[in-house]
């Protein structure tokens, strides 16, 4: 599986909910779900 922090676009999109929800695994899993739907 593609990791969206390496891709500029959704690490910008990460930070800025990385603002609101906790840096642990589950927003992380969020991030990989939003970017898959990002990309269809």
């Amino acid at each position: 599986m593609v990791d969206i922090l390496r891709i500029p676009q959704s690490t910008m999109l990460a930070g800025f909910f990385d603002q609101f929800l906790p840096n642990n695994i589950s927003t992380h899993f969020l991030y990989q779900i939003m970017h898959l739907y990002l990309v269809i």
